[in-house]
């Protein structure tokens, strides 16, 4: 990779407001509906998670929003302050994309350094406050690193080869949040897991102690299905 030219750190701030509304009587199961509302307005921890994916889902869309705010305007006009020489660039606005592109894209590489999702509480005082809800810990923690070193991408990243493939288990996020460290994942055959403990570490233990309960229970059915399809063979008694 060639040398940096120039870097700048930038921070996109970004605040949503998320609202939960009452469930009507034309939703699908509304008395069901309403009994699971109501469970989350009793759990603090499980309604801000439900809130922070309907943010995720907006925030989706406001990124391709945001990506596609052309950059082309300004690199014009800054390559119209450039002294006439051999050669020129094209004039039309199509030619001019194709020719910069490598400049607009391929040059530039950026890295998440750091995720947080804060909340705004009151004190009780009139003053508001904010607080950490979610932070994504991969970036910068350990396990997070040594996936860099092996070029591991953000995507979903294999973290057992047990001798069945059917029932391999992948990290997929490491994150805080106000009950400890979570660490997600999920089997080959895509059953979900999540481990939770004090730090990394623990929470990792806590995600293979769920997934190896599950690959365990699912290796003793397939033993006895196998088992009685063997037994029930003509000829066997």
């Amino acid at each position: 990779m060639a040398p940096a030219l120039r870097q700048k750190k930038l921070k996109l701030e970004l605040t949503f407001t998320v609202n939960m509304a009452e469930i009507e009587s034309d939703f699908p199961h509304p008395s069901l509906a309403r009994r699971l509302q109501q469970a989350l307005l009793n759990d603090e921890t499980a309604l801000t998670r439900l809130m922070v994916g309907a943010m995720l889902n907006e925030l989706h869309g406001y990124a391709d929003y945001l990506a596609d705010q052309d950059s082309l305007p300004m690199l014009k006009e800054a390559a119209q302050a450039l002294p006439s020489g051999d050669p020129q660039l094209p004039i039309s606005d199509f030619a001019f994309a194709q020719e910069t592109s490598p400049l607009r894209i391929t040059c530039m590489n950026a890295r998440l350094e750091s995720s947080a999702i804060q909340e705004q509480v009151n004190p009780g005082n009139g003053e508001c406050a904010w607080h950490t809800v979610w932070r994504d810990l991969r970036p910068d923690s350990a396990l997070g690193l040594l996936f860099e070193q092996l070029a591991i991408p953000t995507t979903p990243i294999p973290f057992s080869k047990p001798r069945d493939a059917a029932h391999a288990l992948r990290a997929r996020y490491l994150n805080q949040q106000q009950d400890g460290i979570h660490v997600e994942g999920r089997c080959a055959c895509q059953q979900p897991f999540e481990g939770i403990g004090a730090d990394a570490g623990e929470a990792l233990d806590d995600l293979w102690r769920h997934f190896k309960a599950h690959r365990d229970a699912t290796s003793l059915a397939s033993k006895f299905q196998t088992g009685w399809k063997t037994r029930l063979k003509p000829g066997k008694q």
